[in-house]
């Protein structure tokens, strides 16, 4: 599962999509997340957390000021635990 995590988030397929860095750094958090959390696919829930690990971007501000971060999808998610994990960067 996480080969496919990496496959997503590897540089060529990224640049496809013409993402700024901060969203390629939260896709690599969303990846990060789910292979620490259950090794499963990129879900849902993976993807606030990668947004909430980006914290000077709009998405941030505006999961924010709707009171959503990141002990708030723990909390949705019971089944999603916090893992510390790192983010290599992404050339």
């Amino acid at each position: 599962m996480f080969a496919d995590s990496r496959r997503l988030c590897n540089t060529e397929n990224i640049m496809r999509y013409q993402l700024t860095p901060a969203a390629q750094r939260a896709i690599w958090a969303a990846a990060q997340w789910s292979h620490d959390l259950s090794g499963e696919r990129i879900q849902h829930r993976h993807l606030l957390l990668g947004l909430l690990s980006e914290p000077d971007t709009r998405a941030a501000a505006i999961l924010g000021q709707r009171k959503i971060d990141t002990a708030a999808v723990l909390a949705r998610w019971p089944q999603s635990e916090p893992a510390p994990h790192s983010q290599p960067p992404i050339n």
